[in-house]
């Protein structure tokens, strides 16, 4: 039996969740956060690059503000995770949190799943300690003129080493899958980037730097360490419902943030390899208030 009529489902307690939650409330309409607390924006131990923080702020008091905004508005938040979604007339009927909830709108915000090294020395601490990052959009400018290393596969790390090249003369690439093509290998080769082929395997951590350790006995000192081993978009129970993927494996959606199955609509990582805040945001502002009009629509074709 379902236990609760919901006029939106949200997958997903990270920037575009909450954001969603926040706008579909002041709507008026019934929203409920799923939240399973794999946010990578709690990661972030300072985020500089969001409109209104001159002075930035950590990912967790980011992630707190915006739970104390969606909550304020009325917006429901449960921890857990939605294990099924089937669809059941023209809304969806959700598994989530040991019962059933039904929701005529779906916003799946869940993000993506990082690829992250599997050698001694590695932990997910390193991320929260600035040692080891995952964005350069985000904090390349904290890094001007330091040593830094980009690590990764192959194809990809070339296009970060080469874009971190304008915050840094001191750029290294360490391959850690595929091969470096010959015009990848000629435009870093050209930008000064070094390039190392040996893999990593293990990570020191000395007072101020990061030290990657090979095979060979070669130690690199570094500032910091870009990872650049991609990520898998957390697509599953869109993909249980009929949605539709793109070649880097994120869902497809039309300019209201609406995917191919109708009624289910997605915000943030899971849609664009940007990896923003402020582009999430701005997908959960548009998806809200398309899934705002969509209810109204349809609530107006029944009278």
């Amino acid at each position: 039996m379902n236990d609760m009529q919901l006029d939106c489902l949200i997958i997903g307690g990270g920037p575009a969740g909450l954001a969603a939650a926040t706008y579909l409330a002041r709507f008026r309409r019934r929203a409920m956060v799923i939240d399973a607390g794999r946010s990578r924006a709690k990661w972030i131990s300072s985020i500089r690059n969001y409109p209104g923080f001159p002075g930035g702020l950590s990912g967790l008091e980011l992630l707190g503000h915006m739970h104390a905004q969606a909550q304020r508005f009325g917006a429901i938040i449960e921890t857990g995770t939605v294990s099924e979604i089937k669809r059941s007339g023209d809304g969806f009927v959700v598994s989530a949190c040991g019962r059933t909830l039904s929701a005529a709108n779906i916003l799946t915000a869940a993000g993506v799943e990082d690829k992250l090294p599997d050698v001694p020395g590695f932990s997910e601490e390193l991320i929260m300690r600035d040692k080891v990052r995952l964005c350069p959009i985000c904090d390349g400018f904290e890094f001007i003129g330091k040593t830094i290393a980009v690590w990764g596969e192959a194809e990809r790390a070339a296009k970060e080493a080469l874009f971190l090249r304008s915050f840094s003369e001191a750029i290294t690439l360490l391959v850690a899958s595929g091969c470096i093509g010959a015009s990848d290998r000629k435009g870093l080769a050209e930008a000064g980037v070094e390039v190392v082929e040996t893999p990593v395997t293990r990570l020191e951590e000395p007072e101020d730097a990061i030290v990657t350790v090979h095979p060979d006995g070669q130690t690199n000192w570094f500032d910091g360490v870009y990872l650049a081993m991609g990520s898998r978009p957390r697509t599953d129970l869109a993909l249980m419902l009929g949605g539709e993927v793109n070649r880097a494996g994120c869902l497809v959606v039309d300019a209201h943030q609406e995917t191919t199955v109708p009624g289910l609509f997605s915000a943030g990582d899971i849609v664009n390899e940007l990896n923003q805040i402020s582009v999430a945001v701005g997908h959960a502002a548009i998806a809200a208030t398309a899934i705002h009009n969509r209810i109204a629509e349809r609530r107006s074709e029944r009278l």
